[in-house]
């Protein structure tokens, strides 16, 4: 174990062996990563900008393996070291008003808020802890719990919610069980949408579409009840889901739809997005993490917005198509979270420059570069103009979206 007593009161605990050895491991890796580019850049490329890459490398290398070197917690009497890989934080018992838990990508944390407004105090949980530090952690209050406490207190008060307590925490259960099969139904509803038959998609676009609008309704409502990116220990049912679930929904479904401009639909997307941030900004209770979970809402609302806006320009739209062709003038696959197949086109019709359009793999696998590729125009029943690569030779279909 990495703990060991050097005096009465004093403990001190390091991160976690396998953790250690995974750090440096992955800090090695980094800047060897980064002394490649180094080398690769300097035969290739005399433009300074091209080394931020190789910076960034061996600094998250550099960072990554001196955290778990140095990284440590000390606890002396009633006082309490942190420190990472190039600081060192401390604090008193007394100065310390509270804590939360909070989860990343970078793994899970608390953070200590100190009295007065006087900032905060990361504590990793790679630490190697043991019951003496679990006991002097137990003296701290838990910011978390303080807050669900409140809100639950607050809900069996309201009288709006039930004549009794427990009439009133029935609603909260309600609400919970509500915003699962609301969740339920419109992951279901999106899945029909993107996968099945053209007859079953009108029905399927109007569930996904009015799924998020029944959701946000009964947060604006009830406040007390709903919550949208609540904390872990928050009480209330979650709604950011089901904007989630809609937004990825209607995006699946907008492959391999184009645009000869989204500015015709960019200030409703905006309209939609901000209209499910003020639908939920009564929700918001505290000052804890509220920009964050602002920016992570926009994030959901404007996927959600984005597909919405998307379908109503596409699926009702019965106007004629207009066909066009054009050359292929490049091509190149962009790989990320998910590998998507570019084909790089000439002008054609509104487009009076190079283009770009994403297609499936094996249109991608069969085209090549000087290849003839059609086109089929429509005016959109949102007035933005929307296309699709359709197979030459063949008569346009009035309705692409079959």
């Amino acid at each position: 174990m990495s703990t060991y007593q050097t005096d009465a009161m004093r403990r001190e605990y390091q991160v976690k062996a396998w953790k250690k050895i995974f750090f440096a491991i992955l800090g090695v890796f980094l800047l060897t990563c980064g002394s490649a580019l180094v080398l690769a850049l300097r035969a290739t490329s005399s433009n300074a900008l091209a080394l931020v890459p190789a910076i960034a490398f061996f600094a998250g290398g550099a960072y990554t393996f001196l955290w778990g070197l140095r990284g440590r917690v000390v606890i002396d009497g009633s006082r309490i070291e942190i420190r990472s890989a190039f600081q060192e934080k401390s604090a008193d018992l007394s100065e310390i008003e509270g804590y939360r838990t909070f989860s990343s990508r970078n793994g899970n944390y608390y953070r200590l808020y100190l009295k007065d407004g006087r900032g905060s105090i990361l504590l990793s949980r790679d630490f190697d802890t043991d019951e003496d530090f679990n006991r002097w952690f137990r003296q701290i209050p838990n910011l978390d719990e303080h807050d669900r406490e409140v809100v639950l207190d607050e809900i069996a008060r309201d009288e709006a919610l039930g004549a009794t307590r427990e009439e009133r925490m029935e609603a909260l259960a309600t609400a919970k069980t509500l915003s699962i099969f609301i969740l339920i139904v419109t992951i279901a509803a999106a899945l029909v949408l993107d996968f099945a038959g053209a007859e079953f998609r009108m029905p399927a676009g109007f569930v996904v579409a009015v799924a998020p609008m029944v959701i946000l309704f009964l947060a604006f409502r009830s406040p007390l009840l709903y919550a949208a990116l609540r904390q872990k220990a928050d009480p209330r049912a979650e709604v950011a889901f089901v904007l989630g679930a809609a937004g990825f929904g209607l995006l699946i479904r907008a492959g391999g739809t184009h645009f000869v401009s989204v500015e015709p639909m960019a200030w409703i997307v905006g309209l939609i997005a901000l209209a499910c941030v003020g639908a939920l900004w009564g929700t918001m209770r505290g000052t804890v993490q509220i920009p964050g979970r602002v920016l992570g809402l926009l994030l959901f609302a404007g996927l959600y917005g984005y597909g919405l806006t998307v379908m109503l320009d596409t699926l009702p739209d019965r106007s004629p198509a207009s066909s066009f062709s054009t050359t292929v003038v490049g091509k190149h696959i962009s790989s990320g979270r998910s590998t998507s197949y570019i084909l790089h086109l000439g002008p054609w019709g509104p487009i009076t420059g190079t283009n770009s359009i994403s297609v499936p793999a094996k249109v991608y696998r069969d085209t090549e570069i000087g290849d003839e590729v059609c086109l089929a125009l429509h005016a959109g029943a949102l007035h933005a103009p929307w296309y699709r690569q359709v197979p030459c030779g063949q008569d346009v279909s009035p309705d692409l979206v079959k």
